[in-house]
């Protein structure tokens, strides 16, 4: 795939469309537990995209965008997934500079007064005992200055708390024992 199609999530999955490589419905989805349950169903395959999200005429949800190895490599112009591998451990080593912008997609809506994640943002719930509705996965990064010269890369829950009527905040899910928890013991 060409770079710009990678330059946001829209264009991404508009590049993936065009190669047949999405699935998407118009069938209604609620975020609460059965989104999860199709995704699970569909792990390793492609990404999905949800047009009707219940409870929220104003979203649609894609899920699976970095389900799958083979796809992954595909967007980034890699033959397989050792290839992709190397160059992200080179990538890290040898990081591009961020771009700055004065306007960007991502700053199409900005909301920075009376902040209430819940009529704005679909979050999804994975299991019936989840600590509240999780808004994707935070994606963590600690370079060798942080993690005792080693690299540590995960995805972590954001979770919003509805039984605690959180509005504007979140928690990050650290379990004991893990890198992230050393970090944060740490620092």
């Amino acid at each position: 795939m060409a770079k710009e199609e990678l330059r946001s999530l829209r264009a991404t999955l508009e590049a993936l469309k065009k190669e047949g490589l999405v699935l998407e419905t118009e069938r209604e989805v609620n975020p609460k537990l059965e989104m999860t349950a199709i995704q699970k169903l569909l792990d390793g395959g492609p990404p999905i995209i949800f047009n009707k999200v219940k409870g929220y005429s104003n979203a649609r949800l894609a899920t699976n965008v970095m389900g799958s190895d083979k796809i992954i490599a595909k967007m980034f112009g890699f033959k397989d997934r050792k290839a992709l591998k190397f160059k992200i451990h080179e990538s890290l080593l040898q990081p591009t500079p961020p771009k700055i912008v004065d306007k960007a997609p991502c700053q199409e809506v900005v909301i920075d007064k009376n902040i209430d994640v819940w009529p704005v943002i679909p979050m999804i719930q994975h299991t019936p005992t989840d600590p509240g509705r999780t808004l994707g996965g935070g994606k963590t990064v600690a370079s060798p200055k942080q993690f005792w010269g080693g690299w540590h890369i995960s995805y972590n829950r954001m979770n919003f708390r509805e039984d605690l009527g959180w509005k504007d905040h979140s928690t990050f899910q650290i379990s004991p024992g893990s890198h992230t928890d050393q970090i944060a013991t740490k620092y």
